[in-house]
C-alpha cells in the first residue's frame, strides 16, 4: 500500500505520523491508532539503532480462511538480526522507550522473523472492520491515491497531538487504577466465598467415604475408589484454583517427577467423562504407541488438560465431536484437544487466556462459566516450560488447543517414586483415640458433613453432639461442657468467630480445645481465627486422622499462633 524509508530520526517521526494517518483513515479509534503508531515508531527506532537504516511497508491484509482484515506494518532492516527473539519479547521495556516487548503488547499480532540473507523483519498487525476485507481492487486503488495525496501533519502538530494523548492517557490510567483496586477487592471476596462453598460438599463426600471404609474394613469398590481419588485431588487443587492471584505473583508451586503422558491423559479424561455423557458428545482419544515421558506435576498437568477438555465440551453442541490426540514431534510431545463447536472469533484470540475474560461470542451462553479455566491451564502449562497454541478458522468452525511439552528419557523402573497411599481412617495412629474418648461438639451448617464426621468419631470411641448454627452451639456448650469443639466459621446465624469468643468468655466453665474447620483459607481469615481464641485451624475437607491426632494431643500446648 505504501513504503517509507528509515534513515534518520526525522524518518521515525514521519513513519509515526504516516502510521497514525493510515490507521485513522481505516477507522481505528484514537486509542488503537496511537498504539499502532507508537509500535511502528519504536520498531523503526530499533532498526535505525541496530542496522543504520531500513524501511516500513504498510499493507492492507486479509486472512483467506476467514476474510479477517488487518492493517499491517512490516519493518525491514539489514542489520545483524536477533539471536533470541523469545527472550527479547519477554523482557521489560526500557525506561526511555516502549521497546520491542512493549510494542508487542500494543498491537493485536506481533511477529519477528530473521531474514535468510541477514537482518530482521518485524510484522505488526491491527484488526480492522470486516468491510475492509471486501474492498475491490478499484476501491483499494482509490484509497491509496487518497492516502498519497494527503499531506502528513507537521512535526509541531504531531508533538501537540502526542501531548494531548498523554493527558488523556494519564486520566484514563488513574481511572483504570481505581477500577482495578475495586475489582481486586471484589475478586478476593468472590474467591473466599466460592472456596467456602466448594469445600463444604467436598468435606461431606470425604467423610462419607472414610466412614464406609472404616465400617466395612475392606477396600472401597472401584467406583467409590474413583470418587475418593477425585475428591482427594480436588482437595489439593481447589486452594490454587481459587487463589488466582497466586499465578500473577508467581507463588504457585509444582512438584515434578517423571510422568507418562498417557497417565496424564487418562486422569484428565476420567474427570471429564461425566460432561461428555451428559451432552451425548462423541469423544475419541488417540495415544502414541510408545510411552512418552515428561518431567511434570501429574495432577497439575491433568488439571490443565482437563480444563481444555471441559472447555471443549461446554462450547460444543449436544452430540458434537471432541478429540484428544497425542503425538511426538522430535523431542517434544503435542497434546491436542479438538472440537467441532462454536469456534473462536479472531478478535477474541488475543485475550483468550486472561483471567475472567469472556469474549462477546460466549459471554451470553449459559455454559460460559467464570472465565477461569483457560487462564489456569495456560499458567500451569507455562510453569512446565510448555505452551498452549490456539487454532480456529472462526466462529462456528470448531477450535483446537495444543499443549507442547519437552520430553525426557524414560525413568528406570526401580527409581520411580512409589505412589502415595490414599489416607483413610485406618491410617490414624494407634493412640489417636484415647481409651475413654472425648466429648466432642461438632458445629457445621452442612448437615451431611457434620453427621458423617460424628459417626466417624463415635466409631473411634468418642462421644459426639452435632448442631448446625451458632446460637445452638453456644447453648449446647453450656449444657454439655464438651472437651473439644470442632467449629465451622461460616454459619447461617452468627459467625463461628463469635461462637468461639462466647465460649472463651464463659466464666467458670472448663475451656475446651477449639478447632476451626472451615472453607475459608485466606490470610485474613486465619488472622481472625487466631484472634477469636481457636487452638487449631484446618481447611475443609480435613482428613479424619488430622482431627483425631489433634484431639489425642489436646493436653499439649496450642499449635495455632
Amino acid at each position: 500500500m505504501l513504503t517509507a524509508r528509515i534513515a534518520s530520526d526525522s524518518d521515525i517521526f514521519s513513519g509515526r505520523r504516516r502510521a497514525r494517518q493510515i490507521a485513522t483513515m481505516l477507522e481505528l479509534d484514537d486509542n488503537h491508532a496511537t498504539r499502532f503508531a507508537t509500535a511502528v515508531s519504536e520498531i523503526a527506532r530499533n532498526a535505525l539503532q541496530h542496522a543504520g537504516k531500513g524501511k516500513i511497508e504498510f499493507v492492507l491484509a486479509r486472512l483467506p480462511q476467514n476474510n479477517a482484515a488487518f492493517l499491517m506494518a512490516r519493518v525491514v532492516d539489514e542489520g545483524p538480526g536477533i539471536k533470541d527473539a523469545q527472550q527479547l519479547l519477554s523482557g521489560p521495556a526500557n525506561s526511555a522507550h516502549v521497546g520491542i516487548p512493549g510494542s508487542r503488547r500494543l498491537v493485536d499480532e506481533f511477529v519477528i522473523e530473521p531474514r535468510p540473507d541477514g537482518g530482521t523483519i518485524v510484522t505488526l498487525k491491527m484488526a480492522l472492520a470486516p468491510r475492509y476485507s471486501r474492498m475491490t481492487p478499484n476501491e483499494l486503488k482509490a484509497f491509496i491515491d487518497d492516502l498519497i495525496r494527503r499531506q502528513p501533519t507537521s512535526l509541531i502538530e504531531e508533538l501537540e497531538q502526542q501531548n494531548r494523548e498523554m493527558m488523556v492517557t494519564l486520566d484514563q490510567l488513574l481511572e483504570h487504577q481505581q477500577q482495578l483496586r475495586e475489582q481486586d477487592r471484589r475478586k478476593d471476596e468472590f474467591m473466599a466465598i466460592l472456596a467456602h462453598e466448594l469445600r463444604n460438599p467436598l468435606a461431606a463426600i470425604s467423610n462419607a467415604l472414610n466412614l464406609q471404609h472404616h465400617v466395612s474394613g475392606k477396600a472401597l469398590p472401584p467406583e467409590q475408589a474413583i470418587i475418593k481419588r477425585q475428591t482427594l485431588q480436588l482437595r489439593r487443587l481447589v486452594d490454587d484454583l481459587l487463589e488466582a492471584s497466586r499465578f500473577t505473583l508467581g507463588k504457585l508451586q509444582i512438584r515434578r517427577t517423571p510422568v507418562c503422558v498417557s497417565e496424564i491423559a487418562s486422569q484428565a479424561v476420567e474427570a471429564c467423562e461425566s460432561i461428555f455423557n451428559e451432552r451425548s458428545q462423541h469423544f475419541h482419544m488417540s495415544l502414541p504407541r510408545e510411552p512418552l515421558w515428561v518431567d511434570a506435576d501429574q495432577a497439575r498437568l491433568s488439571q490443565a488438560l482437563g480444563n481444555l477438555l471441559h472447555n471443549a465440551a461446554k462450547f460444543t453442541p449436544m452430540g458434537g465431536r471432541i478429540h484428544l490426540d497425542i503425538w511426538r514431534e522430535g523431542e517434544q510431545v503435542i497434546l491436542s484437544v479438538r472440537d467441532n463447536g462454536i469456534g473462536i472469533d479472531p478478535a477474541n484470540v488475543s485475550g483468550l487466556f486472561r483471567l475472567f475474560n469472556q469474549g462477546s461470542q460466549v459471554a451470553a451462553l449459559p455454559s460460559a462459566g467464570l472465565g477461569i479455566g483457560l487462564s489456569v491451564a495456560e499458567n500451569l502449562v507455562r510453569l512446565h516450560e510448555g505452551r498452549i497454541d490456539v487454532l480456529s478458522e472462526g466462529a462456528n468452525l470448531g477450535s483446537e488447543f495444543r499443549i507442547t511439552l519437552d520430553l525426557i528419557a524414560a525413568p528406570v523402573e526401580s527409581q520411580k517414586e512409589p505412589e502415595m497411599p490414599i489416607p483413610s481412617v485406618n491410617d490414624v495412629p494407634s493412640d489417636a483415640a484415647s481409651p475413654g474418648g472425648s466429648r466432642i461438639l461438632l458445629v457445621d451448617d452442612n448437615m451431611d458433613a457434620a453427621r458423617t464426621m460424628a459417626e466417624l468419631f463415635n466409631l473411634m470411641g468418642h462421644e459426639t453432639a452435632t448442631v448446625f448454627d451458632g446460637e445452638s452451639a453456644i447453648t449446647r456448650f453450656r449444657q454439655w461442657l464438651p472437651e473439644v469443639v470442632v467449629l465451622d466459621i461460616g454459619l447461617p446465624d452468627i459467625s463461628g468467630l463469635d461462637v468461639a469468643k462466647a465460649i472463651r468468655s464463659e466464666a467458670g466453665a472448663p475451656q475446651p480445645m477449639l478447632i476451626a474447620l472451615t472453607g475459608f483459607s485466606h490470610e485474613a481469615a486465619r488472622k481472625a481465627i487466631v484472634e477469636a481464641g481457636f487452638d487449631h485451624y484446618l481447611v475443609k475437607p480435613a482428613m479424619p486422622d488430622e482431627l483425631l491426632t489433634l484431639i489425642a494431643a489436646r493436653s499439649q500446648s496450642p499449635a495455632l499462633s
